[in-house]
Order: structure tokens, then sequence, then C-alpha cells
């Protein structure tokens, strides 16, 4: 069994505060282990810098060259069996480079792997310079970068036009959202909800940035969705939690539940009828592909790599970018066509189970990897 060293740069997958980064990080270490890889979790050093501090940059990388050269000693020390035959680092750019993978797979002579790596070309001379050459190098040395955002691909060819790339479509545990959750009585009971209104659902965490730009446009999307026929269920929290029960202060068919557990965002997920979120500059949106899992359609910006993971007119809508008057009003139109909308829900399940399951994401891995072992 071949042994790959892991490591997340952004964020390792124990961090204790939970986003789609971490539950990738962690779901891409499972498709590796059901593709028959032997995984180690290579380094926790979270490189992230996100202030453009460039005395906080140059400390982060000095103790990344420490760790992989303490690496090094240790695998080069290791029995030819329980030393990695691949490194695979996942989610680098500018504001979270890898300063360990790329000189621990020199020195072993192994092979160096990126997932999802992106390029910000307008940081080159920015206050991250540091970070992008950092980023660059390590692409340089790379024998493979899989994309799981399309989006990724262009930048990727411009700064290294000789890296080869791959496709991997971002992909999620289905069990948990096949499997019957509470009623809708009982969810109605738990949180108070209104039963007899159609149920729309957000899930998202609440951080300031672009998480809570889209919060705003779904606020002001509220605002103006015609009818009183529908109820908002937000599950999330998070640093701006305030500011998003600002946004929905005023609005009475809104109900904030707080961060939930993954039973409940299935079972809810399974109840509603359609999932809304803005999606300002979004990578692809895990929660996206959690609802539809559980049978619910989605209406979203068409930004980032959304595209990736909501199929427009099959699964879900994708509206105008940052326009909470298209949300507002593709939303009523779905809501007065039923038909139209459990056909979307239908195939919103399917097209997961088809093309986004953790079944799918281990051998499309094994596909790419075994060929560089």
């Amino acid at each position: 069994m071949s042994r790959i060293a892991f490591y997340a740069p952004l964020k390792p997958p124990h961090h204790p505060v939970p986003s789609g980064d971490r539950e990738m990080a962690r779901m891409l270490m499972r498709a590796l282990q059901t593709s028959g890889f032997e995984v180690e979790l290579a380094a926790s050093l979270r490189s992230y810098e996100g202030r453009g501090d460039a005395i906080r940059q140059q400390r982060l990388r000095q103790l990344g060259e420490r760790l992989s050269q303490r690496l090094i000693r240790r695998y080069q020390r290791a029995p030819l069996t329980r030393r990695p035959a691949l490194w695979l680092t996942y989610h680098l750019y500018h504001k979270a480079p890898d300063h360990i993978g790329p000189a621990v797979a020199e020195a072993l002579g192994i092979p160096y792997v990126v997932v999802e790596a992106s390029v910000a070309t307008k940081q080159q001379h920015g206050r991250w310079h540091a970070g992008y050459q950092a980023s660059i190098i390590a692409l340089q040395r790379a024998a493979l970068a899989i994309c799981l955002n399309p989006v990724d691909r262009r930048g990727l060819t411009e700064a290294v036009p000789t890296l080869p790339q791959a496709d991997l479509p971002p992909f999620i545990d289905l069990a948990p959202f096949e499997s019957p959750g509470q009623t809708r009585r009982q969810l109605a009971k738990r949180f108070n909800l209104d039963s007899n209104r159609r149920w729309l659902l957000c899930v998202a965490m609440m951080r300031p940035g672009d998480k809570l730009a889209s919060y705003r446009l779904l606020a002001d999307c509220c605002h103006q969705l015609a009818g009183d026929d529908w109820q908002l269920l937000v599950v999330g929290d998070g640093d701006a939690a305030s500011e998003v029960r600002s946004a929905f202060a005023n609005h009475p068919a809104v109900r904030l539940l707080g961060q939930q557990p993954t039973p409940t965002i299935a079972a809810l997920g399974q109840q509603a009828e359609l999932l809304l979120w803005p999606a300002v500059n979004e990578a692809f949106g895990i929660a996206l592909l959690e609802a539809q899992a559980s049978g619910c359609a989605v209406i979203a910006g068409r930004e980032g790599g959304v595209a990736a993971v909501v199929a427009d007119g099959q699964t879900g809508v994708l509206t105008e970018p940052r326009s909470s008057t298209a949300l507002a009003r593709t939303t009523r139109e779905l809501l007065d066509r039923p038909q139209r909308l459990a056909e979307l829900r239908r195939c919103a399940a399917e097209h997961v189970r088809q093309c986004h399951s953790l079944e799918a994401a281990s051998q499309r891995l094994r596909t790419l990897l075994q060929p560089l072992l």
C-alpha cells in the first residue's frame, strides 16, 4: 500500500473552527484512504497570514523550513516501507503557501502534488509577494495540480505553463444526506417554525468579508421576495453573527437557527424546497452540494466555482452575480412552478450521487495518482 504525506497549509483537518476548507481537507484524506492509499498527516503548521504582515510571513516561512528539515531527517531514518511515496498539499495560494512539502518531496525524490491551488498575479508585487513567490516555486516543482474549481485553471496555466493539470469535482460523503432525518413536524416543533409555509434554507459560516456580503444580499432578497408563503431558515454562526442578525432584524419570515450538526442540516435540506445563497466570491460551496444531496434545489449567484457544483437548469438556477433582485425574482418564479421545482429537486440528488460522491472522488484520485507512483 502506497503511503501519502498530506498537508493543508490553510487549515489543518483537525482545526477547531468548522469551515468548508476543513471539511474538504478531511474528505480528501478519506477519499485517499478509500482509494487504497495509506495517508499520514505530515504537518499541522498553519501558514495562513491574512493581514499582509511581512514579518509574520517571514516567521511562518522560517518555521516551515525548520519543520521540513525535521521531517526529512525523520523520513530518511525510517524504513522504506514507512516513507511516503508521494506528498499531497491541499489548498495552496499566496496567503497560505507551502513551505514544507516541496523541500521534503525533493529530498526524498517523490512526486509533489497539489489539490486546489490558485494564483492571483496581482499579488506578485503586493503585500503577499513572498507567499506568492513561495506558491509559484511549489507549483513549478509539482508533478500535478488537481483542480476542484475549474476557474483556477487559467491562472495556473499563465503562471506555470508546463504544470500538468487535472479536474476533480468537489465531493461529499452522501450517507448523512440520504438517511431519513427528523420529520417536518419534529423540526417545526424544535425550532418554532411554521410548517404550513414553504421552507427556504441557507447554510453558511458567518464571517466578515465575502460571507457577510452574501448574507447582506440575501437579506435584501428577502425584503424583495413577494408572497407570505415562505420562511427562510438560516443555519450558521461565526464572528459576524451580530451583523447578520442586524441584516435580518426587520424580516419576520427569517429564522436564525445557529450552528447545527450535519444530521440536522441534512434533515432541514430534506424538508426545504430551495437553498438560497448569493455566493459572493465563492470557491464552490460544500453547503450547495449538501443541499442537493438532501434533495433540495439551489438558487445561487453565478460566481467563482459555483457552476462546478450546481448544474444550471438541472439541479438549480444560477443567477446574475451579486444581484439580490435576480435572486428574489428567480426564487418567486420557482415557488410558483411546483412541478418544475420538484423536477430540480429530484435531479439534484441524483446528480450529486453520480458526480460528487466520496466513491466517485476515490476512483478519480486513484486514476490520477497511481501513474505517478
